[in-house]
């Protein structure tokens, strides 16, 4: 009978165990922070809500959204071009270019272009001007 009652107790303490890390887990997964510098994009379900977190200690719906951080400080990206003259010569050269993504469009950004902007929209825009430049001009 002793053994049935340490059994009993036992259970009860595991669930209560069990019990208390759920209530953790879902507690720590209703905050998110967004460090300085960046922006916090939502989405709840998948699709990207309107508006963005910005700095500092936010509440979410726990498993219903989730947060995505997108760098909002000034980014420097190198490109290395060639391209052809308006006489047909060969212009080769690089291109330093600082650009930054406003944060008030953080989520329209997210949204088209997900967090590959620099290689999906930043570094074909500046090759496809170059070559436009290039083209107008004698060597």
């Amino acid at each position: 009978m002793r053994v049935t009652m340490d059994k009993k107790k036992l259970h009860k303490i595991l669930l209560g165990v069990a019990g208390a890390l759920v209530v953790i887990v879902i507690a720590a997964s209703t905050f998110v922070v967004i460090p300085a510098g960046h922006t916090g994009v939502v989405t709840n379900f998948g699709a990207v809500s309107d508006g963005v977190m910005t700095e500092g200690l936010h509440v979410k719906i726990p498993f219903v959204q989730q947060v995505t951080k997108m760098d909002n400080r000034v980014t420097k990206v190198d490109v290395s071009f060639s391209s052809a003259s308006k006489d047909l010569q060969t212009v080769t050269g690089s291109v330093a270019v600082n650009y930054r993504i406003s944060p008030q469009s953080s989520a329209l950004v997210y949204q088209n272009f997900g967090l590959s902007v620099q290689d999906t929209l930043v570094v074909p825009s500046i090759s496809e001007c170059i070559k436009a430049v290039t083209a107008q001009y004698s060597a």
